[in-house]
């Protein structure tokens, strides 16, 4: 430690335990914990707690007045934490009864201040930095905390309930694995009582009906799967499975967005894998049941499954260039080779939704830009080129207002696409994407064709920019 610095902290110390002081700036102590951040990075916290008493004195007498400052009671809670991230640290600081003071029922959680966010998150954030070894998990889970939390996962603060989020997702990540075999009856064994309770939350959050606290499980187990332990993860599945299954069941249309992220991060995991996995059978169906604002980006993310199923991945293929073959059918050029060959979910749902102005814009733009990243990364499983160029250049041809042959049911979807430079930037997003240069001469042809029509056309919206990158696949001779 720096000696200046070393020689100031006991004058500082004093200042933040003073109730009669105020902060005017609450910055200089993100400054200072970030401070105290490094140094714990070189030197142990017992070091630092020996080397400098204060330390200790600061954080008892805070913890005692219950009275500081929000700003303050929050700095000290995380400082305590950082201190005792260390075995040593952990058992000085607990001997000297501060971590009692601090996090217990009789200390910060039983006064006023307590109704602070601030004061709520720092308690959290504080036992998150605690939480690096077996002796801080055993003063936790036997200290009750565990129940504390998962009511903060909930809590009015979206910050508390954040960082209360990301502390259980640390402890399930960093669960022990321990003598024994799950029981035919729930299901869970071999883990500590910690990750069983929390387990056992999630499941019973699942069944209710309290749309925050099911979306909140829902997220702890995106942040979970995959990083946990094998057992914890397949816990996690199998509730998370009936509760999805229930959803399906009662045929809602609508599924909450966590959802669908928890079930993309379980299938990053082994149990996708697996022959008679369900979780393939769950999500096949919801790609036919999804509106088509949320199966486009849910049919992404099955499509960078790379050891998906390869029927699973041409059918999350088709969802997300459904809008496209929408606009090739508007305009009569839909032939047997078209984007699409057979159609998931309800055909006339999507046509319903084409046909408004900013629904059709805003489907088409995120079935270009899923199109245009999935083809940057060679994940399309053998996309119909010819006809995807065609149709993004239709959209092209569209948005400048070149007038094009359609039926009276494709007028509307037209319409909407003339003017938008929302379309126009994503279509030329997705030309600009790298992949394949097919059909011939003709192609880069028609292609050269509509950007030199760009560059001439004064009614194109200036925030629409020829990249250079557009030069490149589709150009190719």
């Amino acid at each position: 430690m720096d000696s200046q610095c070393a020689e100031l902290l006991p004058l500082v110390c004093a200042v933040l335990s003073d109730p009669r002081q105020s902060l005017p700036d609450d910055t200089c102590l993100e400054k200072l914990l970030d401070w105290f951040t490094e140094l714990t990075g070189r030197v142990s916290g017992l070091s630092l707690l020996q080397l400098h008493p204060c330390l200790t004195d600061f954080m008892s007498a805070v913890f005692k007045q219950k009275s500081s400052e929000p700003v303050i009671l929050s700095f000290s809670l995380r400082l305590a934490g950082q201190l005792a991230a260390s075995e040593e640290g952990f058992s000085f600081l607990e001997h000297r009864g501060v971590l009692d003071r601090a996090f217990g029922a009789q200390g910060v959680r039983g006064a006023a201040p307590w109704s602070e966010a601030t004061v709520r998150s720092g308690w959290v954030r504080g036992l998150g930095g605690m939480l690096q070894h077996t002796p801080a998990r055993h003063f936790f889970h036997n200290h009750g905390y565990t129940a504390v939390v998962l009511d903060l996962q909930t809590d009015m603060s979206l910050f508390v309930a954040a960082a209360a989020n990301q502390l259980l997702a640390q402890i399930l990540i960093s669960t022990p694995s321990l003598p024994g075999h799950a029981s035919p009856e729930n299901g869970i064994g071999g883990v500590e009582d910690g990750t069983v309770e929390i387990v056992r939350h999630v499941g019973e959050a699942l069944c209710s009906e309290d749309p925050l606290r099911s979306g909140q499980v829902l997220r702890l187990v995106g942040l979970t799967v995959g990083r946990c332990p094998q057992q914890v993860t397949e816990m996690l599945w199998q509730r998370m499975q009936a509760a999805t299954e229930r959803m399906m069941g009662n045929s809602q249309r609508s599924v909450q967005q966590p959802l669908l992220d928890a079930l993309l991060a379980v299938a990053r995991t082994a149990l996708f894998s697996s022959a008679d996995s369900s979780l393939v059978a769950l999500m096949d169906g919801l790609l036919g049941t999804l509106s088509p604002k949320q199966a486009i980006p849910f049919a992404s993310g099955i499509a960078r499954l790379q050891d998906g199923p390869a029927a699973l991945r041409r059918k999350a293929t088709a969802v997300i260039l459904q809008p496209l073959d929408c606009i090739l059918a508007a305009t009569d050029q839909q032939h047997p080779a078209g984007l699409v060959q057979e159609f998931v979910g309800e055909r006339s749902v999507l046509e319903e939704q084409m046909s408004r102005k900013a629904s059709c814009v805003s489907l088409l733009c995120l079935a270009l830009s899923h199109t245009q990243q999935l083809s940057s990364l060679g994940l399309f499983p053998d996309p119909p080129a010819t006809a995807l160029l065609r149709c993004v250049l239709t959209v092209l041809k569209l948005s400048s207002g070149v007038a094009m042959p359609c039926g009276p049911a494709g007028a509307s979807v037209l319409t909407s696409l003339i003017g938008s430079s929302r379309v126009q930037r994503s279509a030329l997003d997705a030309l600009g994407g790298p992949g394949p240069c097919p059909g011939g001469a003709e192609v880069p042809a028609e292609v050269l064709a509509v950007l030199l029509e760009y560059l001439r056309n004064p009614g194109v919206d200036s925030s629409v920019s020829l990249t250079p990158p557009l030069c490149s696949p589709a150009l190719c001779v």
